[in-house]
């Protein structure tokens, strides 16, 4: 107890000393807590209501971008007073005014008076609402997670009464979270009629939380009012549970009548809240960032929007729309994006403005319904996108772009449109491009790509409806076409615009009543573009896709030296038919499906004019001046009708409506064109050539797909298919030339005969029976054409006396038949003594065509010459070098003889001539003998007539004739014991 009070003396003492020294103490004072509530019956001054929602429209993951510019945060001075106080450890706030300092910051608010700077020392609760002009800066944050009331509202109302006071936060020091009361559920948490500031770096974050706290908004804005957000200044509102409850960010009392400005290196984020903002706010970006995401409903509903000067602006992941505004401009620099939205990404009902300098991105909006990416409607009048600008529209869940305004992009915008997918709707036209209604003026530019996109009834890449005017961009050629799970068609690289679901010519259906959709192998119908500045107008379904490709080759050839020439050669003059080349065969391949759909009964496809299934056209840009011209494909046929075939096509011959044919170009391999077939035999048997088809003043086509100056289009069409080949895809041939020596020689070819025709003396001659085919290089079903003239080519072996392997190319020859002779004894059964041999190579052709290869399906009866002083009482041997054809080179010469089949020919001697019969054709040998003195061996009955045809045959069968006798004699031996 004397402890006690010595204490209780010394705090006497001590306050004694501080009051003598002029220091006044404060007291503390008992703050009473207000508990009042306001009741629902009770009378409020205003009573903000909830906007109706508007068009609803949805949302994904936030992304953070940089703002361009260095921020600048300007912390706030202590200004002089006389009256400071010193601060205890207690002291949470000051007032800058007054200086007067605060353990609570609600008294610091509580007595403050309109226009008071309030300092934050360290971390404090706010727990009472007020109304009136104060200004927070400082260093701490200021924790909210009371109901704030004021003026007997059950929210804090500021501005009420005076619409011109203001409510700053200032510093970046500063930062007020501000969270909805756990276990209360007023609608608001501030009703704001005055300026709400956030700037020089400071922070305010707001959070409803409408599942715990039941539903709440979060800032209800009267008329006049503003947020300001500047100076690197951070403005949030979080929401949480807010699907299907109240739970706005920003909502307005009257439409279009209070701003938000997001200025100075600031930003702005709502995020998750149920509607971003409602009732049309007018919204200013400048050099900050912008965002609201997350929304469980609408991100924003109406009012002008504007931002500027590197602004970011970010609407993502809400259920309904992204940016829904009246007017919508972007310059200088900005960055907008909207994506994942559940509705509209952007919706413009009055104006859109992009300059050259800014960026668009709209990507996978319209997932919760038949909305758009981007929307323009019929009040947008005079919409601009500028040269430079960047507009991405792609993924999106309906039309990408969705116009029924008067919108420009200018030729230089980089507008792209792809992936964008409309299903939505009973009827879903435009994929890309939905442009539909009498107001409708779209204009894009030149280069924009679009492609990709479908639609569910017509139009995958545009649909333009009826009264409605585009101006259409050129395709995306070149761009891969893909169909992601669609087995009909192929991935391939677009080549041009085709109608798709909506023709003028076809009223949406084919013949068989199919909806007439693009498909590479049913429909494939050209559109052509308009000219420059022209618009394309009516009902009409497009798509940026490819026409099938048709293939068209220039059949092989295999030809000799010396035939009749087709009159149509490059760099040769017209109808000059001595260059002896033969007349090209043409063969068309179609796509396999298109291919099987029109073939009936397993034949080949026919193509000919006559079938109508297929017409076939040329376009050639000539002096100047583009030429339409119509090619005629005429089958190949022989003089029974027979039609030509090659790998299960026919074949075809062309010529041009007035009768001239196109140009056969032969190159060789080192380009040069060639306009004659002789060649020097000195150092080659044969000659390989290029060939193609070309136009009629022979400036041929380069092999590949036609060039943009010349094109090659055909149609096959059907009730069921209607296809346009844009791409005819012009193949090489191959020429295979065959030397001969007796050029000149007017019996190097004679006509094939009937059989029972008799040969004329000294001339060789060659019959078939009757109802013999011929074909082509021996390709069964390439028969030759009704004119042909198949014959005999009769010829010296090559070269002759011409070159200095010529001795011992017919050495080669000489040995190998002295080998066949020697093994089967053949000279001694004939009787012949010191051979002689003559050599002749022989093949069938066709000289009207530029002595092509021919084959015979029958035998063919050769009636030979005999040699000089050789007749019929001569003792010959006649042997064939089967297959020995001149296809090798000079180098390859003696393997090609040395390995050969040789075969002895069974013939008749005739008094002029020697008959024998074969199933092909080379060189042949005829052998005769002559006495010491050089003279021919007249001895005709000892030659043989064909015993060693098959002489190992012969010996076989003779081999085992003698071992069965020996086995018998043997067996009846053994039996006999």
């Amino acid at each position: 107890m004397k402890n006690l009070k010595k204490f209780f003396g010394f705090v006497v003492a001590f306050s004694m000393t501080l009051s003598l020294s002029g220091v006044v103490s404060t007291p503390i004072l008992a703050v009473e807590e207000n508990t009042d509530q306001v009741t629902e019956d009770q009378t409020v001054t205003e009573t903000p209501t909830e906007e109706k929602k508007d068009e609803a429209d949805t949302g994904e993951a936030p992304v953070t971008d940089e703002i361009q510019g260095e921020v600048v945060t300007e912390q706030p001075t202590t200004p002089e007073s006389d009256n400071t106080e010193e601060l205890a450890e207690t002291d949470v706030a000051r007032n800058r005014t007054t200086g007067e300092t605060y353990e609570l910051l609600d008294t610091a608010v509580e007595e403050a008076t309109e226009g008071d700077t309030i300092e934050l020392l360290k971390d404090a609760d706010l727990t009472k609402g007020f109304n009136k002009t104060l200004t927070f800066t400082g260093n701490g944050k200021i924790t909210t997670n009371k109901q704030l009331t004021s003026d007997g509202e059950g929210w804090m109302c500021f501005g009420l009464y005076d619409s011109s006071r203001e409510l700053t936060l200032d510093g970046a020091g500063l930062t007020w979270e501000w969270k909805s009361e756990v276990g209360t559920s007023p609608w608001l948490m501030l009703s704001l009629s005055g300026k709400l500031n956030i700037t020089n770096g400071a922070t305010l974050s707001m959070t409803v939380d409408s599942g715990s706290t039941g539903s709440r908004n979060a800032i209800y804005m009267n008329a006049g009012s503003e947020i300001n957000v500047t100076n690197g200044g951070h403005f949030n509102i979080f929401g949480y549970s807010t699907g299907g409850k109240e739970g706005q960010g920003l909502q307005l009392d009257k439409t279009g009548q209070a701003k938000v400005n997001v200025t100075g290196g600031s930003t702005f984020l709502i995020d998750g809240t149920n509607r971003g903002y409602v009732n049309s706010p007018e919204i200013y970006v400048d050099n900050s960032q912008f965002t609201v995401q997350n929304c469980t409903a609408n991100a924003s509903n109406g009012g002008v929007f504007t931002a500027t000067n590197y602004a970011v602006v970010k609407y993502l992941n809400n259920a309904g729309h992204g940016l829904s505004a009246s007017r919508v401009k972007l310059s200088n620099y900005t960055n907008f994006e909207s994506d994942n939205n559940g509705y509209y990404g952007v919706y413009a009902s009055e104006d859109l403005q992009v300059d050259g300098t800014s960026t668009l991105k709209v990507t996978r909006n319209s997932y919760n319904g038949d909305f758009a990416g981007l929307k323009l409607t019929s009040g947008v009048t005079d919409g601009h996108v500028q040269d430079g600008a960047v507009v991405t529209i792609t993924n999106n869940y309906c039309s990408g772009l969705s116009n029924n305004g008067n919108i420009k992009f200018d030729d230089n915008v980089n507008l792209t449109i792809v992936d964008n997918v409309n299903d939505k709707g009973k009827t879903s036209n435009g994929g890309g491009i939905y442009n539909s209604g009498n107001a409708a003026n779209l204009i894009l530019p030149q280069n924009a790509l679009i492609y990709n996109n479908s639609a569910k009834t017509a139009g995958d890449d545009i649909y333009n409806g009826n009264g409605a005017r585009l101006q259409i961009s050129q395709p995306s050629i070149g761009n891969i076409l893909t169909h992601d799970g669609d087995d009909t068609n192929e991935d391939q690289a677009i080549t041009n615009w085709f109608y798709d679901g909506a023709n003028p010519s076809y009223s949406g259906k084919m013949k068989n009543g199919e909806t007439a959709r693009w498909n590479q192998y049913k429909y494939v119908k050209t559109f052509t573009m308009p000219e420059a500045g022209e618009n394309v107008t009516g009902n009409i379904g497009l798509k940026a896709a490819y026409a099938p490709v048709t293939t068209f080759t220039p059949i092989d050839l295999t030809m000799y030296v010396g035939g009749e020439g087709y009159e149509n050669v490059d760099k040769v003059e017209d109808n000059d038919t001595s260059n002896g080349f033969p007349e090209p065969g043409y063969y068309v391949t179609l796509p396999k499906e298109i291919n099987d759909a029109i073939q009936s009964n397993g034949q080949p496809v026919d193509l000919s004019e006559e079938t109508n299934n297929f017409s076939f056209e040329y376009t050639y840009n000539y002096n100047n001046g583009e030429e339409l011209r119509h090619w005629k494909m005429t089958k190949y046929t022989d003089a029974d009708g027979s039609e030509s075939t090659k790998d299960g096509n026919y074949v075809y011959s062309l010529a041009l409506a007035d009768g001239r044919k196109p140009t056969l170009r032969v190159i060789d391999d080192a380009g040069n064109i060639q306009t004659n077939a002789n060649f020097d035999l000195t150092n080659a048997v044969n000659k390989v050539y290029t060939t193609m088809v070309g136009s009629v003043e022979g400036d041929s086509f380069t092999s590949g797909e036609i060039n943009e100056s010349k094109s090659l289009t055909a149609n096959v069409q059907t009730d069921a298919i209607d296809v346009d080949f844009d791409r005819t895809v012009i193949a090489t041939g191959k020429l295979y030339v065959r030397g001969v020596v007796n050029v000149t020689d007017e019996n190097l070819t004679t006509s094939i005969q009937k059989e029972g025709t008799e040969p004329k003396a000294g001339v060789p001659m060659a019959t078939v029976p009757e109802g013999t085919n011929f074909y082509i290089n021996g390709e069964e079903g390439l028969e030759v054409q009704k004119n042909a003239d198949p014959s005999l080519l009769y010829d010296d072996i090559l070269p002759e006396g011409t070159d200095a392997n010529n001795d011992r190319r017919i050495g080669w020859l000489t040995e190998k038949a002295e080998q066949l002779c020697n093994q089967y004894g053949l000279l001694e059964q004939a009787g012949i003594t010191n051979p002689q041999y003559s050599f002749k190579y022989m093949d069938i052709v066709d000289q009207n065509n530029g002595n092509v290869v021919l084959k015979a399906d029958k035998n063919v009866t050769v009636y030979m010459p005999y040699p000089e002083g050789v007749d019929k009482d001569t003792s010959i041997i006649v042997l064939h070098y089967k297959d020995l054809n001149r296809d090798m080179t000079y180098d390859d010469v003696q393997s090609a003889i040395m390995n050969c089949e040789m075969e002895k020919m069974t013939v008749t001697q005739l008094d002029d001539h020697i008959e024998f019969e074969t199933t092909s054709f080379s060189p042949f040998v005829v052998i005769w003998g002559t006495d010491e003195a050089g003279e021919i061996v007249k001895n005709k009955d000892r030659a043989d007539t064909g015993l060693f045809q098959n002489a190992p045959l012969y010996i076989a069968l003779m081999t085992a004739c003698a071992s069965l006798v020996a086995i018998i004699t043997i067996k009846r031996r053994i039996d006999a014991k």
